[in-house]
């Protein structure tokens, strides 16, 4: 594939490193304060989309700090353990929240595609569907991150906005 198809993660200045601890901070805060509330299947939905808040933001914390490709590694499959189920979790949290429901192999449709992205991005050392190619780069202080996307990286991304934009309708 072509130059179009590599994305490029920044890091290792300050300013974003502060920023992501904060976000962090900010997850961690809301989830301790939906766990402090009873918990009810609307709010039980929201607690797992702040977990997996929580843990994308941690991931991508640790991408910032990483200095090698093993490092870099590693934050990209923590990252991705909350990238992948999250818009699947939130577009439940507004059907629950609306009271509609979804027929359950759609649901388990979602799920699949979901973990399927988690397996591509945990063994994209072995296979290449959802990353080509992965390379760490430390270029004037500051970390790229060179990801040459495969299928599924775009079946995945294509699935997310489907699912928030069908959250969004539905909400309206």
């Amino acid at each position: 594939m072509g130059d179009e198809h590599v994305e490029f993660i920044e890091g290792i200045s300050k300013g974003p490193i502060i920023f992501q601890g904060l976000m962090v901070l900010m997850c961690a805060i809301f989830v301790i304060m939906l766990l402090s509330k009873k918990v009810n299947d609307i709010t039980q939905w929201l607690l797992v989309a702040s977990i997996l808040a929580l843990i994308q933001n941690a991931g991508y914390l640790l991408l910032l700090q990483s200095k090698n490709l093993n490092e870099a590694s590693i934050a990209l499959k923590t990252e991705y353990f909350g990238v992948a189920y999250i818009s699947t979790v939130f577009m439940f949290f507004v059907l629950a929240y609306c009271n509609k429901k979804l027929p359950m192999a759609i649901k388990v449709l979602l799920i699949a595609i979901d973990t399927s992205m988690i397996l591509g991005v945990w063994l994209w050392e072995y296979t290449d569907i959802y990353y080509i190619s992965v390379e760490h780069r430390i270029v004037n202080g500051t970390v790229k991150i060179v990801l040459g996307r495969g299928i599924l990286y775009y079946t995945g991304m294509c699935k997310m906005l489907l699912e928030l934009l069908a959250g969004e309708v539905i909400s309206i």
